[in-house]
């Protein structure tokens, strides 16, 4: 991840924290950016196939929302424990 946008690790971190799922609003608020700019940034997470948009229950109407994709949910499990690699050696 380290070589992934700030925005993008920004992003992915809000979705962690808010258990999958981001509002317009969460999103508008934690990147100071305009409603508009919040809205393609979350049709470009759809678009690269990472969430879907989803609509959840605002004060008074529908909000637009983003929800991390249901085969992603290993993020939310902690460390990923790899194989040994039977004699494998990689060069750095």
């Amino acid at each position: 991840m380290s070589s992934a946008a700030k925005e993008r690790i920004e992003l992915l971190k809000l979705l962690i924290a808010s258990n999958r799922e981001v509002t317009v609003t969460q999103l508008t608020d934690r990147r100071s950016v305009t409603r508009t700019t919040a809205l393609k940034t979350m049709k470009l997470r759809e678009i690269l196939r990472l969430v879907d948009e989803i609509k959840v229950s605002g004060s008074t109407k529908h909000v637009s929302a983003i929800q991390l994709k249901d085969h992603f949910r290993w993020i939310f499990r902690g460390p990923v424990v790899l194989p040994p690699l039977g004699g494998i050696f990689l060069d750095n």
